[in-house]
Parts: C-alpha cells; sequence; structure tokens
C-alpha cells in the first residue's frame, strides 16, 4: 500500500476503531466500518500468510539440520574440533 495516502500504521489504528464503529467519539458511517473490516481482514489473512511461510521455513530448516545430524559414527569422528595444545 505504499499508494496510500494514510501510513499503514495509521490505517491499521483507524481498522481497530472502525471495527468497534465509533471514532474520535461519533459513530462512523457504515461505509467506512465496513472498508476498515475489510482492511482488517486483509491485514489478518497478510499475517496469516507470513506466518505459514516462516513457520514451512523453520520446519524445513529444522529438517535440514536433522538430516545433516545423522552422520555415522565414523565420519562424526574425523569432522570433530581438534584439541588444542
Amino acid at each position: 500500500m505504499s499508494d496510500s495516502f494514510y501510513s499503514f500504521e495509521e490505517l491499521e489504528t483507524l481498522a481497530e476503531l472502525a471495527n468497534h464503529g465509533i471514532y474520535l467519539g461519533q459513530q462512523m458511517p457504515k461505509i467506512m466500518r465496513d472498508a476498515a473490516q475489510t482492511y482488517q481482514k486483509l491485514l489478518l489473512r497478510q499475517l496469516t500468510e507470513s506466518i505459514e511461510r516462516l513457520d514451512a521455513a523453520y520446519n524445513q530448516r529444522v529438517g535440514a539440520l536433522k538430516k545433516s545430524s545423522q552422520v555415522p559414527t565414523s565420519e562424526a569422528e574425523d569432522q570433530s574440533v581438534p584439541e588444542e595444545l
């Protein structure tokens, strides 16, 4: 939303306020409430998708680490750090 007149934080705050139907102590017009609620759903969907991507990346990384740690004992000894003298 780089072409938006309002910042991301301002839109998010407005969406939260509109969800309650009140802004600056006054009832918000229905069209504003609907728009803010739609925006709030969009934010939630984007957040959910981001969490799912991070979760998938994390699980992939954990899987790769588990595979790399299953090295046969003889190879593990060869890869050990030499003791300091």
